[in-house]
């Protein structure tokens, strides 16, 4: 699953785009060859902070990750019921985010605050607080998805001591206290165990099921097909051409179709199979329209289409065959 790695490494280098720094050597597919994830945002990152010297770079990028590209998890995010849910998602899936210990971040209790704690923090050689301040950003951007995007009652607090600490409160958006004995962001007790309004939670037990199915259900096959449904189910079946999926995996275009065409299938097949895996997953409590908006189609007949002709049924037949 490579979910949030690529929603981060796509926001790092729209933040180089936005300040004119030319990544191309850097972000290109030979010289991020052979890498995993976890070593391509780390040898990006390593250059980016090289090239910018920007002490809150990873605040920046942090903040500007949108939710939706998270894939799968930000919509499980998003249909959270309440922001301590929301919280556990996050520490539940933060192998996604860092290899390691199992269980990098944690969500504790204290007299009327909640906490979300990292607690095993990634040290690049060109910054000790780079993936710090990108975990605390970025948790803080999602909530704001989910409730006041002022969020008024929520707190940073990091170990190390600020040599400018109101300009990281800036960057950051809440208030923050240095030298604590842990990085983490809280936020009331009470806020953090409420639930959330309809607004955001429509549909919400159907899209929290989805999601976490969608997460966990993909296809074991192995092999560079494997890889590339997990680059377009991320996407959330939105359309991606093959040069994207290849930037993503740390291949040129031409190598990751010789390698699909030597596993016997190709880039269209795995797309067409990679929307089919979520259709069929969000069918099981959504409207036929919904699934089409989901998926990227303009109308909900030319999902009825592509549909029938992955599964020689319609979305409706597929529904009542589970009943």
């Amino acid at each position: 699953m490579i979910i949030r790695r690529l929603a981060f490494e796509a926001a790092l280098l729209a933040r180089l785009d936005e300040i004119g720094v030319d990544h191309r050597a850097a972000s290109g597919a030979a010289a991020l060859r052979g890498l995993d994830r976890h070593e391509r945002l780390g040898r990006l990152a390593g250059f980016a902070i090289r090239e910018t010297g920007d002490p809150l770079l990873g605040v920046k990028v942090g903040r500007r990750v949108p939710l939706a590209s998270y894939g799968a998890l930000g919509h499980a995010i998003l249909s959270a019921p309440t922001l301590r849910h929301a919280m556990r998602l996050i520490v539940k899936h933060m192998g996604i985010v860092q290899a390691g210990p199992r269980r990098p971040a944690r969500v504790t209790n204290g007299k009327a605050r909640v906490y979300l704690e990292y607690l095993y923090p990634i040290v690049l050689p060109e910054s000790a607080t780079f993936l710090t301040d990108l975990f605390l950003a970025s948790s803080l951007q999602q909530m704001r998805h989910l409730t006041d995007p002022g969020l008024k009652g929520f707190e940073v607090e990091v170990r190390r001591r600020l040599t400018d600490i109101g300009a990281y409160e800036t960057a950051m958006g809440v208030p923050v206290r240095d030298g604590a004995a842990v990085d983490r962001l809280s936020a009331p007790a009470d806020l953090v165990n409420a639930p959330l309004p309809a607004a955001f939670v429509a549909q919400s037990d159907a899209h929290l099921r989805l999601a976490e199915n969608a997460l966990a259900d993909i296809d074991t096959g192995g092999g560079v097909a494997r890889s590339v449904r997990g680059v377009l189910f991320e996407l959330h079946g939105d359309a991606a051409h093959a040069s994207a999926v290849a930037r993503a995996l740390g291949l040129s275009e031409r190598t990751l179709r010789r390698r699909l065409r030597a596993e016997g299938t190709s880039f269209g097949d795995q797309s067409a199979k990679a929307r089919f895996e979520l259709a069929r997953a969000y069918l099981r409590g959504l409207p036929v329209r919904d699934v089409a908006e989901m998926l990227g189609y303009h109308d909900a007949s030319t999902f009825r289409r592509a549909f029938r002709r992955w599964s020689g049924s319609t979305p409706a037949e597929f529904v009542t065959s589970l009943q």
